[in-house]
């Protein structure tokens, strides 16, 4: 590429290992924005004009000191995605014991509930006699008032 200033898609994509033209355009794009590469694309012709390329010349002596700071980041990277896995595992077990606590909770109350209007309806059934007044001005006061009787 730093020969030619008009690489064809095919040139790319068979150097670079990928199938798919859109594959291409997303990673030419990619390279745009972050600086890598000053390019236009040609989508009819599907073809790249290159203007400008940023690039490290690599000394053969560096390669083997890149491969173990690439192998130790991706060390980190899969550490770091078990840690972040434990994570979500114990998070879901978590919510599972909470779930289970706030169904025992919830039947709880309903025993008590049901605890509540037996005990309520004991009451209302019992035999003892309930007395039941009649007249008085504050009885029929309260009744019209209940039944909307204005007068």
């Amino acid at each position: 590429v730093k020969s030619k200033r008009i690489v064809p898609y095919s040139v790319l994509m068979q150097h670079l290992g990928i199938n798919k033209v859109r594959e291409l355009e997303d990673l030419i794009i990619e390279c745009v924005y972050s600086g890598l590469l000053s390019a236009k694309m040609d989508q009819k012709n599907r073809i790249l004009k290159v203007q400008k390329v940023a690039s490290r010349d690599v000394k053969m002596e560096e390669i083997g000191r890149m491969i173990d700071v690439l192998e130790l980041s991706q060390k980190g990277s899969t550490e770091a995605l078990s840690e972040l896995k434990r994570g979500v595992e114990l998070a879901e077990a978590m919510l599972m014991l909470e779930k289970e606590n706030q169904r025992r909770v919830s039947c709880k109350i309903k025993a008590k509930q049901m605890q509540s209007v037996s005990a309520s309806d004991k009451g209302k059934f019992s035999h003892q006699p309930e007395t039941l007044e009649l007249g008085g001005e504050d009885n029929i006061s309260a009744s019209k008032r209940r039944f909307g009787d204005a007068s």
